[in-house]
């Protein structure tokens, strides 16, 4: 999936680097599984920037599995519910979600099993796309409509819609602790926004951003 700029036709949908999530793969990181890694662009540009990783890739489109499997370790073609039993357990230092769980029918389950197959002190690292962007509440607030699109925030292939608290929220039911949490694609406010977010102590600040990059590790129990 992508930043929400391209579409399937032009290539963009299936081929976006991502290069803005490389920071919330730890620099330890050995094994790491791209869940919807589409093309591999972003597996095969972490292996660039660090040699001698190896990435995995899930993807259920036969066409952007085919062409990722030119370029990571290993590709498994197939929805992520059913691939999870073909991977191994306890084997990944990492496993990514970009923009991946908003188009499942169940992410909270996902992020459940997924935790199996993570090594001592894996992680999990997840952009999500934003519903409290700027740009949807303002179709919302003032035109009074939503409308699905091809690709963005509201890409008609999603089935789940998140804000940065409900994000928090969808990673604490499964059993996660949120480690890290930043706002990507930041997008100006206009003019009487930013004056009502600054008088509301920055309350507003999560409008700027397109998506919420997260990090986020199981809590062990005590």
């Amino acid at each position: 999936m992508t930043t929400s700029t391209g579409t399937s036709e032009d290539g963009k949908y299936y081929g976006h680097v991502r290069s803005e999530l490389f920071a919330f793969v730890p620099a330890e990181t050995k094994r790491l599984l791209d869940v919807g890694c589409a093309e591999g662009t972003f597996g095969a540009g972490i292996m660039k920037a660090r040699p001698g990783i190896e990435v995995w890739g899930v993807e259920p489109v036969q066409k952007a599995a085919t062409v990722a499997e030119g370029r990571l370790t290993r590709v498994i073609c197939g929805p992520a519910e059913a691939a999870i039993e073909q991977l191994p357990d306890g084997y990944f230092d990492c496993v990514t979600f970009n923009d991946v769980l908003e188009h499942m029918v169940d992410p909270w389950s996902m992020l459940r099993s997924i935790q199996s197959k993570l090594a001592p002190d894996g992680v999990i690292v997840a952009s999500i796309p934003n519903l409290r962007h700027f740009p949807v509440l303002k179709s919302l607030m003032f035109d009074g409509d939503f409308r699905y699109v091809e690709a963005g925030i509201l890409d008609r292939t999603h089935l789940r819609f998140f804000t940065k608290k409900s994000m928090q929220r969808l990673f604490g039911d499964c059993g996660l602790s949120v480690t890290r949490m930043e706002g990507l694609n930041w997008q100006a406010l206009p003019g009487f926004m930013a004056i009502i977010n600054r008088l509301s102590g920055r309350a507003l600040d999560d409008m700027y951003y397109l998506q919420f990059g997260i990090q986020a590790r199981p809590i062990q129990p005590a």
